[in-house]
Formats: C-alpha cells, sequence, structure tokens
C-alpha cells in the first residue's frame, strides 16, 4: 500500500511540473515531513536512496538512505534496501 501511495504521490508530483531530479528530490523530502507512517517513510527514503544514486550520481546519499530503509520496520522493503546496498558497495570497487 505504501508503494502505491508513494507513486501515486510521485505522479501528483510530475503533474505539476517537478521534472528535475533535484525537484523531485526537493519535493520528496517535503512530502516524507507530513508522513507518519513508517513504511511510507520508508519508501520515500528508498525512492529518494534511488534518485540519489541514479540520477544525482550521489553515492553517499543514496547508501545513507538505502540504509535508513534497511533499517526500518518495513519487512517488504528491507530485501530491496539490502539489494540496494549490495550493489551500492560492489559499484564502488
Amino acid at each position: 500500500v505504501a508503494n502505491l501511495a508513494v507513486s501515486s504521490m510521485a505522479d501528483c508530483l510530475s503533474d505539476y511540473g517537478v521534472q528535475t531530479p533535484e525537484k523531485r528530490i526537493k519535493a520528496l523530502e517535503n512530502l516524507k515531513g507530513y508522513l507518519t507512517e513508517p513504511t511510507a517513510v520508508a519508501q520515500v527514503n528508498y525512492v529518494l536512496g534511488d534518485l540519489y544514486w541514479n540520477q544525482m550520481r550521489d553515492i553517499e546519499k543514496a547508501k545513507t538512505f538505502f540504509q535508513s530503509v534497511a533499517n526500518s520496520e518495513s519487512k517488504q522493503l528491507y530485501p530491496l534496501a539490502n539489494e540496494a546496498l549490495t550493489r551500492l558497495v560492489s559499484s564502488q570497487e
């Protein structure tokens, strides 16, 4: 459910002209400030980690977001975050 909610919110952001990665990151950070459900926060953090890694090429920030997801209460996102962290580490070698 959190994945669908975050995807829907990200789609809404895109509809309002949030095209650049920087603007998407800022909008998602703002959105995260309104969320109280830990799984939804973890989902936003996962999307932010992906944006920092694949669009901004900021490995350290991406790693921080993926680690927060791996340490969250979300059992569904743990494997995804752990896989992303593994790929991040291997890409740095």
